[in-house]
């Protein structure tokens, strides 16, 4: 070993029996190696020599005698770090040993020489980008414990650097480990270069750039070669295998059928062949979540199960080897949301308990809430500040909505108006929408592709039993959708230019927008109808906001905002919008309204009412809240019953899926949100935080943040 580690001996035990000991341990072996202490600091921060009572060492910093860098000791319980240090030469931890649940690391390797001879040379110390990159690579890379000169170019892969370059490397500083790197080295550290004072410096960082874009390019072909060898590997069919035949949102067959052993079959490996048979580039690459269609039966198995051949067996398949399993693929996110797990803001403000709440299309930047106090609010969520207060309503404020292109907000009351509200000045736009003759329970903005010339419409739902449809730019009634006979509770306006109303009457009823007549009245319900959601509701609400850029005409909005609807509304090789519904009656009916009057599935499983119900932005689940302490999912393909989420003990009030459908936050009366995992279908995070009932929660749309508001009046936004 190196230095003073040759004279550090564990008991044979593998515990000292105090610091003294271990101290005591490290004090000899430091005169004999011609070192002393010069500090040490205790895990409560207090500073000393090795003689200071009841300081358990955690660290110390010990020096030549002769003079020159100092080593770094470290000793961290449970783990081991090596963190940066002062020692130019970018000290690595060349040995580890247990200490009584301590870990000693002593981490300088320029100091190793004998007593009595020379120090080594000092070299310069290098940059702060340096020492932090090279703090990053550490744990990764294995670097030469000897005393290797900074500048000495790293040999173990690519093209070697001609003289011109090697001059470049040597005059930006840069060291072996940073040519480890990836095509970003040059744009990460551009900073030191442009200190050059050479007057050749651009050509000489043209070479080092084609230097790192070589290396660059041989790991590109190293990550082709191996993701073929895993596919290879996958389908390479051995015994124990299956034939799968893939099948996309329309029942199609995408590739030929192949070979694949049970034992690779998980649901990633599937994804990363199916990619491969698609002859896809690895940045095209997308997740799918599978479906199973088990063989000779209607069956069809939603979730993907860990184990493929204990399935098949369970269903009565006798020889699964050498079966041909169709799978049919669903296309997930090709970005991922991350769980929020923490409160980021506490925003007083509402001097009421807060009914409604939802993020602006755009982005997580602003939040709109209604409260009991008789106002809206729109909160500036970056700085988790007030931004504007929308004062004008007699009465609570029950529903909120942005416009989909983010520039308009609408309000509902229990003052029987409907208001519209600028954003960005905070200030109303024109006077209250007067006709309803009770309050306000919900409005919803007509899609964006269907705007005629920039004019958009605005649906209200009401107490007085009746539906208004209003132009915007006017204030004014167009249409009046009576023929409910109670409250109307919920409104949905489709991408087809359907308008869908649920009422305490016990149906639901669709209508034309454009003339204002009856279209379906949908009677399965026993009792009131709760809520409603359509399969279409996330994009519809987004409108041509996603996490591509946003086009520049008007008529490429139209057009982005017409084509995710269209996608979103694809099922089985049609434009079909489902629908949704939940009620007292403890049930759900699932609908396709525009085939049938008839439900497509009766989905039983709440044994209380059913408060709020949600399609998954893919379309793929449905989550429901219930009175009964439970979210349930279900397929929304089928409307098959997939798992319920235990964990609150009180009723759920809300809940919303993170634009990537991989995640579902629900609100409830136990004060609290969860987050869990659709892949796992467990709780992913508790968040307590509220003092009381929660009755709003909603996840924005770009997955940044969640708001949430209930009956302790205050805002509260979460983040990862």
């Amino acid at each position: 070993m190196f230095g003073i580690l040759e004279t550090v001996q564990v008991p044979h035990s593998g515990i000292y029996n105090s610091y003294e000991d271990l101290f005591k341990q490290l004090s000899d072996g430091m005169e004999k190696e011609g070192y002393k202490i010069v500090k040490a600091r205790s895990h409560r921060g207090k500073v000393g020599g090795a003689d200071v009572p009841g300081n358990d060492i955690v660290r110390c910093d010990l020096v030549c005698d002769r003079g020159g860098r100092p080593y770094r000791c470290m000793a961290t319980k449970h783990k081991t770090t090596t963190k940066k240090t002062d020692c130019p030469w970018k000290a690595k931890a060349v040995h580890r040993k247990t200490m009584g649940g301590w870990v000693l690391t002593i981490t300088c390797d320029q100091h190793n020489h004998e007593p009595g001879t020379p120090e080594p040379p000092t070299p310069e110390a290098a940059s702060e980008d340096e020492t932090n990159m090279m703090d990053d690579l550490e744990g990764e890379h294995s670097l030469d414990p000897a005393a290797t000169p900074l500048l000495t170019p790293w040999q173990d892969e690519g093209p070697q650097p001609d003289q011109e370059t090697q001059a470049a490397i040597q005059v930006a500083g840069v060291s072996n480990a940073v040519l480890r790197l990836t095509g970003e080295t040059f744009h990460q550290f551009k900073s030191e270069y442009r200190k050059m004072s050479h007057p050749d410096r651009v050509a000489q960082l043209s070479h080092l750039q084609l230097r790192v874009a070589a290396i660059y390019a041989k790991r590109e072909e190293l990550e082709r070669s191996q993701i073929q060898q895993d596919v290879t590997a996958i389908a390479s069919g051995p015994a124990g295998s299956f034939k799968a035949r893939f099948l996309d949102g329309d029942g199609k067959q995408m590739a030929d059928v192949i070979e694949v052993p049970l034992a690779d079959a998980s649901e990633k490996n599937l994804s990363l062949l199916l990619n491969t048979l698609l002859a896809r580039e690895k940045e095209e690459f997308l997740p799918y979540r599978f479906r199973i269609h088990i063989p000779d039966t209607d069956i069809i198995v939603d979730q993907y199960p860990t184990d493929l051949l204990q399935l098949l067996r369970n269903h009565g398949i006798e020889n699964p080897f050498e079966t041909t399993v169709t799978l049919s693929a669903e296309p997930q996110a090709v970005f991922k949301v991350q769980p929020v797990t923490r409160m980021s803001h506490k925003i007083p403000g509402h001097g009421e308990a807060i009914l409604a709440a939802q993020f602006s299309p755009k982005n997580s930047n602003r939040l709109a809430t209604g409260s009991g106090d008789k106002t809206a609010r729109i909160w500036d969520t970056d700085t988790g500040t007030p931004k504007y207060t929308l004062s004008g309503h007699g009465g609570w404020v029950l529903a909120v909505a942005w416009s989909p292109d983010g520039a308009r907000l609408a309000t509902g009351s229990m003052d029987k108006s409907v208001r519209l509200w600028d954003p960005e000045t905070g200030k109303a736009v024109g006077n209250p929408w007067t006709g309803h003759s009770k309050w306000v329970t919900n409005i919803v903005w007509e899609p964006y592709h269907l705007w005629r010339d920039g004019t958009p419409r605005l649906a209200s739902a009401s107490k007085d039993a009746t539906v208004r449809i209003w132009v915007v730019n006017t204030g004014k009634t167009e249409h009046v959708l009576s023929g409910h006979k109670s409250s109307v509770s919920c409104v949905r306006w489709g991408g087809e230019g359907l308008v869908y109303s649920a009422s305490h009457d016990k149906t639901v009823r669709v209508w034309n927008a454009e003339k204002g007549t009856l279209v379906h009245t949908l009677s399965s319900h026993v009792h009131w109808v709760n809520h409603l959601a359509l399969s279409t509701d996330f994009v519809l609400r987004t409108g041509f906001y996603d996490h591509t850029p946003v086009p520049d005409t008007e008529e490429g909005k139209r057009s982005k905002a017409k084509e995710r609807f269209e996608k979103a509304a694809k099922f089985q090789g049609r434009i079909a919008e489902r629908l949704v519904t939940a009620s007292d009656d403890f049930t759900m009916y699932l609908w396709d309204p525009a085939q049938s009057t008839k439900p497509v599935a009766r989905m039983l499983g709440h044994q209380k009412q059913v408060n709020h119900v949600t399609f998954s932005p893919d379309g793929s689940l449905i989550a429901s809240a219930g009175w009964d302490n439970h979210t349930k999912l279900w397929s929304a393909r089928d409307g098959k019953f997939i798992n319920t989420l235990r964990g609150h003990v009180a009723p759920v009030y809300q809940c919303a899926f993170s634009a990537d459908s991989r995640l579902l936050v629900t609100a409830s009366k136990d004060t609290t949100l969860k987050v869990w995992s659709m892949a796992s279908h467990k709780l992913a995070v508790d968040l307590p935080g509220h003092q009381d009932e929660v009755y709003a929660v909603d996840w924005a749309p770009d997955g940044k943040r969640v708001g949430s508001g209930g009956k302790d009046k205050a805002v509260r936004l979460w983040r990862n």
